[in-house]
């Protein structure tokens, strides 16, 4: 099974890590708060049919089967933008793909990271910036000042640093090895009369399951590796890409062939930073073949030459357009050419490996002290669902631009909000998120008025999914809280409806965002993070007139035009709108779909939550409330109250084969890109992509084409 980037779980309160470097100022900071997606039926409207299923007897159908009627036109659309000759109509043939997927609720776009009222100590600026790849989440650059930040301050700050963004030059070869930014989180903090700390202290829901970077694609667990690894180039806090272990590059004329000159006396340490051995271009070469064997990240490599061949084992790995020229000289040829190749190359695929300590080790990858370091940090101790410490490299070759000298990592569920909270403020954690409890409690105090701001969002979209063939119906060894309480008549029922195009519809018209955000977020924040596309609506926009749509045209419009031709009502897809929500539209489709199903009883639908959660419970019972209302009790839904993190987790995010996925409808999934262009997303859903399997089909090579 081939496997794409980082999915992120939804449940865990995993922001306590990250939301402080990712509140630094950027590109999908403000939403269109103001602005509506209001719905109006047409008179006399009746909604379209739904997919033809009458072939479908989900006792036999093929994963093959299943995909070809669910998602054969989404794979037309892709297979046109693979061979596009121009990256609009690439673009164009992704929306139209896309179009389809929503206008059949194939999966339904939720929200994104960030966008919520915050306090931290963590001073903006301080990661790296880049939508895609895991730069984002490296510790290099934190600036952290031993009080909380006022916004006053952080709006200061703000300006500064997008002046320097405003500047950057997207996949710009700099090549002097200095940075192109003067820009520091540590010493704008300074200026601002802060004193500031080597110490970042900061809570996770979700600790590394493996330290073998190229053996994971989960956020979970890169969110950390990528701190121990460094890659051949690297983004700067303005969002500029520099110099990284390839302390210099060069392309060819025509584009294919890209030379990375290996910074020499770059060393490998082990975990008490004794020095191994030195980094050579081969170790890059070895890095891309672990990634291929085990297969989860080597979906990278299709860009290169022979990339596809070599994915899908039709040629050898040693085909593959990657060689080490010499020690310190690395070269790729590319299939074609590709502008945006460096944003590639921030990704576990690409991260170098010492080959002899690799097969030396027959540990490798098991724990903080079974892999060798380059990166800024080393992993000095890691202790399961209790703490970890991140130290500073010694030797790291780029040390004196390391702004911290330790890390500490609290591990949290977060089911105590007012004490995360408390723990912020007395600076136990440099920061949080507020939501519906804290609110009040900072309010109270003063620190709301004195020190929340709203911190960005980001490129991660969570999806919501429908098990359009579910086999399983309790989480081996979670059974006590994980058992679906239908008999087998009402599972029988229930597949027969999710089956159906317009029952899909109906339950993502049904369902409020607005008040299941309201519930964790606080009603204030509620529409600040709410998502209406996978691909984020401003993350791509055409150079050229292309098919109708005018040069300049964002991606998300043309997703919308295109789901308005499929006859959908939606009007706007902008990021902060809760544009499905119609509860007369659900009825119409609901009633469509009974008459296509002749289903005349009720419809059972498993969700599962994180009840270990107290805000997670009451937002999954504002899903039961909104859903069953809306539709006049003819759908009931059954909140399934996992008990503990891994009852959770085993039942939807840790799942990697579909027949183990126990739900009928989940939101516990999200994407986050890992390069610059639509396809980071949507292939997740192509035939072998890594998200089809949360719909109940697995992974599979394409019989259409």
């Amino acid at each position: 099974m081939k496997f794409n980037k980082k999915t992120f779980a939804l449940a865990g309160f995993s922001a306590l890590a990250v939301l402080s470097l990712a509140s630094c100022g950027g590109k999908y900071q403000y939403a269109n708060y103001d602005e509506t997606g209001t719905i109006t039926i047409p008179k006399d409207w009746t909604a379209p049919d739904s997919i033809d299923v009458s072939n479908i007897d989900l006792s036999t159908a093929t994963d093959e089967e299943l995909y070809n009627t669910f998602f054969g036109t989404y794979e037309d659309e892709m297979n046109l933008a693979k061979n596009a000759a121009t990256a609009d109509e690439r673009y164009y043939h992704y929306a139209k793909a896309e179009a389809y997927a929503l206008n059949e609720a194939l999966f339904i776009p939720m929200t994104t990271q960030g966008g919520s009222f915050t306090i931290t100590r963590v001073g903006i600026g301080s990661a790296p910036y880049a939508l895609w790849g895991t730069d984002s989440d490296k510790l290099k650059y934190v600036g952290v000042a031993t009080e909380l930040v006022k916004a006053e301050d952080r709006q200061t700050m703000r300006e500064k640093l997008l002046k320097e963004r405003e500047e950057a030059v997207p996949y710009k070869a700099y090549s002097d090895g200095s940075h192109t930014t003067t820009y520091s989180a540590t010493a704008e903090l300074e200026k601002l009369g802060y004193q500031t700390t080597k110490t970042y202290n900061f809570a996770d829901s979700q600790f590394p399951t493996t330290y073998d970077i190229h053996n994971t694609y989960r956020a979970a667990d890169s969110t950390y590796l990528c701190n121990y690894y460094d890659y051949l180039v690297q983004y700067d806090v303005a969002g500029n890409i520099i110099p990284s272990l390839a302390e210099s590059w060069t392309v060819s004329d025509d584009g294919l062939t890209w030379t990375f000159n290996i910074r020499q006396g770059v060393k490998w340490v082990d975990v008490n930073g004794n020095e191994n051995s030195e980094l050579t271009a081969e170790d890059f070469v070895y890095g891309m073949q672990r990634a291929h064997e085990k297969g989860y990240v080597d979906y990278m490599f299709d860009v290169l030459e022979n990339g596809e061949d070599v994915i899908y084992d039709e040629k050898e790995f040693s085909e593959l357009g990657v060689k080490a020229k010499s020690k310190y000289v690395l070269e790729f040829k590319l299939n074609a050419k590709t502008d945006y190749f460096l944003t590639y190359l921030t990704y576990n695929s690409y991260a170098p490996a010492k080959q002899t300590y690799v097969e030396s080790n027959p540990n490798y990858g098991s724990s903080n002290a079974d892999i060798l370091y380059c990166g800024p940090f080393i992993c000095s101790s890691s202790i399961a669902e209790s703490s970890m410490d991140l130290v500073k490299n010694s030797k790291y070759w780029d040390v004196d631009n390391v702004t911290i000298d330790r890390a500490h990592v609290t591990y949290d569920e977060g089911g105590n909000q007012t004490q995360v909270y408390e723990r912020a403020v007395a600076g136990t954690y440099a920061g949080t998120g507020l939501n519906a409890v804290t609110i009040p409690l900072a309010k109270k105090d003063g620190n709301f008025e004195k020190y929340a701001y709203v911190s960005d969002t980001n490129a991660t979209t969570y999806i919501g999914q429908f098990n359009l063939n579910r086999h399983n119906y309790a989480t081996k060894g979670y059974e006590d809280s994980t058992t679906s309480p239908k008999t087998a008549e009402q599972s029988a029922t229930t597949a027969k409806a999710i089956l159906n195009s317009n029952f899909r519809r109906a339950i993502v018209s049904a369902f409020d965002k607005y008040k299941y955000n309201a519930v964790s977020r606080g009603e204030e924040a509620a529409l600040f993070n709410l998502r209406n596309t996978y691909v984020p609506y401003d993350y791509v926009s055409l150079l050229n007139d292309t098919e109708g749509y005018k040069a300049g045209t964002e991606y998300g419009y043309m997703v919308l035009n295109e789901m308005q031709k499929l006859g959908s009502l939606v009007t706007n897809v902008k990021d902060g709108i809760n544009s499905y929500y119609n509860t007369d539209l659900a009825l119409l489709y609901l009633e469509k779909a009974l008459e296509e199903t002749g289903i005349d009883e009720t419809i059972y639908l498993d969700y599962p939550c994180a009840a270990y959660l107290p805000t997670q419970l009451a937002a999954a019972n504002v899903i039961k409330q909104t859903i069953e209302t809306a539709l006049q009790g003819k759908v009931i839904v059954n909140v399934i109250e996992c008990s503990n993190i891994y009852a959770y987790y085993y039942s939807n995010y840790y799942v990697d084969d579909a027949k183990d996925a126990n739900y009928d409808f989940d939101f516990s999934n999200g994407w986050g890109p890992d390069y610059g262009d639509p396809l980071t997303y949507m292939s997740t859903f192509g035939p072998n992509g890594d998200l089809i399997k949360n719909v109940g089909i697995n992974a599979h090579d394409s019989t259409k084409y």
